[in-house]
């Protein structure tokens, strides 16, 4: 009867193991997909000059997933550099200005 129990629960045991090192997988994953994505979109504003109102909107809702649940400061400067590109709006007004 022990031995049954013992082999039952090295069973759930191994069964637990290949379950947390899933989550670890899907857990890296899922980080590297959203900084990828940041990292994107990034770079698309930085050379494009500005950003877009949307644009500002889903890196910061995308940023503040990424940083809840990894917490570890990897995106904090592309964050400051992304929010220091111009807005669509400050291109708009800036160059309306020079037509006056």
């Amino acid at each position: 009867m022990r031995e049954v129990v013992r082999e039952e629960i090295s069973s759930i045991k191994a069964e637990l193991n290949k379950i947390q090192e899933s989550n670890i997988l899907e857990r890296e994953a899922l980080q590297a997909s959203l900084r990828d994505r940041l990292y994107s979109i990034y770079r698309m504003c930085a050379m494009r000059g500005y950003t877009s109102k949307e644009e500002r909107d889903n890196f910061e809702n995308i940023y503040k997933s990424y940083h809840k649940i990894f917490e570890n400061g990897v995106m904090d400067d592309t964050h400051k550099r992304f929010f220091a590109i111009a807005s669509e709006e400050e291109v708009i007004g800036h160059s309306q200005k020079g037509l006056k």
